[in-house]
């Protein structure tokens, strides 16, 4: 499976930063389908119609999909803070 994420040339591919380290775990709590649509969305910039016509779906499917999985991302976030100030404190650390 293509995995954005790792393939960045950039810096923050090795040394992310405490959000992309968040982040990159509440991706892992998607649904296939749903990681296919935030790869999408939000690596390779498509659309919501680019999305909608790659995958044979209506746009609206779309724009309900990426709603559905920003709140599930959120809501993992949220439950999760307790990591984050651990990592952020760590990382401050390292500057």
């Amino acid at each position: 499976m293509w995995e954005p994420i790792a393939e960045q040339s950039d810096n923050s591919a090795m040394h992310p930063s405490p959000e992309q380290m968040l982040l990159r775990e509440a991706v892992k709590y998607l649904t296939p389908k749903q990681k296919r649509v935030w790869e999408l969305y939000n690596f390779d910039k498509l659309t919501q119609d680019e999305i909608a016509q790659k995958l044979g779906v209506r746009q609206q499917t779309v724009q309900e999909s990426i709603k559905a999985i920003e709140a599930r991302i959120t809501k993992w976030v949220a439950s999760n803070m307790g990591a984050y100030e651990l990592l952020k404190a760590d990382y401050g650390d390292r500057e």
